[in-house]
């Protein structure tokens, strides 16, 4: 267990040291060290005590989840992108703020175009605060807060054209968000080589340059929808 051993060398704890701390044998502290046996969940939550490290330490060497999409997967998932499979999915120790996961979902140079399509559905479904997603996206990345104000016009878009499939679980705050948001001056491709934007006056004001129309966005949340619907824990 690299990550064990790399925090009791940072305190300059011995094994034996760390052994009486958490309240295991030296034995069994130097299998576990050595990777010969698995701690159980129980001897997990001593060792972080013993070191004042979060359990994510023990999982990645980290002490807060990664940004990327196999960290924030099971996230999505939870907020109700249920289709969402990620090779290399990393679980993470806790839930984060609904804001801090949709600012990360879009918070890198080429956003996934599947995770895209579906935040409009995660935007209308999920309770979240104006203020702290302006706060988290700008900590994201440049562009991670007009990305997520086109997502928010697109989702109230759609509601005032046919309704919204499922409902919309906060149209004030959208509304609230976006009335923050002001619009850039430079064009965003997402990452996608030479796409091109429906002419509609949405993408046009947000600048945004990404080849999925209305009509698709919509069919997305759709879909996502009923297989919610088909599987009632999801």
């Amino acid at each position: 267990m690299q990550h064990l051993k790399t925090a009791r060398d940072h305190r300059n704890l011995t094994q034996k040291d760390l052994a009486e701390r958490c309240g295991l044998r030296q034995s069994t502290l130097s299998r576990i060290e050595s990777g010969h046996r698995e701690p159980t969940f129980e001897e997990v939550c001593r060792l972080a005590k013993a070191l004042d490290l979060p359990l994510e330490w023990f999982l990645t060497g980290s002490q807060r989840p990664g940004n990327a999409l196999a960290d924030i997967a099971q996230e999505l998932r939870y907020l109700g992108m249920v289709d969402l499979r990620v090779t290399g999915e990393r679980l993470p120790s806790a839930h984060r703020p609904t804001e801090e996961v949709m600012a990360l979902a879009v918070g890198t140079e080429t956003p996934e175009p599947r995770v895209i399509d579906a935040l409009p559905a995660l935007l209308a479904w999920n309770r979240w605060r104006p203020a702290l997603m302006v706060a988290y996206a700008q900590a994201a990345h440049p562009r991670a807060l007009t990305r997520l104000a086109w997502l928010a016009d697109i989702t109230l878009l759609i509601e005032r054209t046919g309704g919204f499939p499922g409902g919309i679980t906060g149209g004030e705050d959208l509304v609230n968000f976006l009335q923050r948001i002001e619009r850039p001056h430079e064009d965003d491709h997402l990452g996608i080589p030479g796409a091109i934007q429906p002419e509609h006056r949405v993408w046009k004001y947000w600048r945004i340059d990404y080849p999925t129309d209305l009509q698709s966005f919509r069919d997305r949340a759709l879909g996502l929808w009923n297989l919610r619907a088909e599987q009632p824990d999801a």
